[in-house]
């Protein structure tokens, strides 16, 4: 299904961005994982052009996700991957909040991520362990400057690889060819962005927005706009989706 703002933001005009804002801590619910939602809602907010209005939830999801943290709350199956989800949450709402980047964050989302697959069992189904898991360790590694992990932990699945950036990679190559150029493997820095772009337009309006993986969206448009310009403010890169999903209008609701 592809990404379609018009019933989002019907939604939110209805109800949704009152339900959002209401939210209040509840002592014995999973505050943790309802903050990380509510993290997920503020980037579909802002591409729904209620951004703004979202945002006065974000300083209360970051003190939730705190007290998870700081409580190891216990939710879902696997403990070591709720870690990694609280982490990758905190992380990104921090830049949405402010604009930086965490390194030491990013760097404990891996190394929970990490855990997650030595330690538990059937968090990634094995076929998926070197493409849809490696495609979330290899954008942790890169925020985490652990270039030289995300670098060999690719190469332990796929081998030295030498790719052309003239055909659409996939998110774990993309960000492996980041790695190889915070290393010195220099690439062009425009070809490199446009590279990024085609990655995004062949999978954002789909396979993250299109099934609600608006954190996930996040990450990899963080990761290609904010990356190449880091004067951009974290809605203005978040909005840059519309730039890079080929059958989704920016709709006239829908700023900046």
């Amino acid at each position: 299904m592809i990404f379609d703002p018009h019933p989002q933001r019907k939604f939110f005009e209805t109800c949704g961005l009152a339900l959002i804002l209401d939210t209040q801590f509840e002592k014995d619910a999973p505050m943790g994982n309802i903050a990380k939602n509510r993290i997920s809602d503020v980037i579909l907010a802002c591409l729904i052009g209620l951004g703004t209005q979202a945002t006065p939830i974000i300083p209360r999801c970051l003190e939730w996700l705190d007290t998870a943290i700081s409580h190891d709350e216990d939710f879902g199956t696997s403990r070591n991957f709720h870690r990694m989800a609280l982490h990758w949450a905190k992380a990104l709402g921090l830049w949405i909040n402010d604009g930086l980047n965490r390194v030491e964050i990013w760097n404990k989302v891996r190394q929970f991520d990490e855990a997650a697959l030595m330690q538990d069992q059937n968090v990634w189904p094995k076929n998926l362990i070197a493409k849809d898991r490696l495609d979330d360790y290899m954008a942790f590694c890169y925020q985490a400057e652990q270039y030289e992990v995300g670098v060999a932990e690719f190469e332990k699945y796929y081998g030295l690889k030498t790719m052309s950036l003239k055909r659409t990679l996939k998110p774990r190559e993309f960000a492996y060819i980041l790695c190889l150029n915070k290393l010195n493997y220099k690439f062009n820095d425009a070809t490199l962005f446009e590279a990024g772009r085609n990655m995004l337009q062949a999978n954002l309006e789909e396979n993250w927005l299109g099934r609600g993986q608006y954190i996930r969206a996040a990450t990899w448009l963080k990761l290609v706009h904010w990356e190449h310009n880091k004067t951009l403010l974290p809605f203005e890169v978040l909005l840059r989706a519309y730039d890079d999903m080929p059958n989704v209008a920016r709709p006239e609701f829908v700023n900046g």
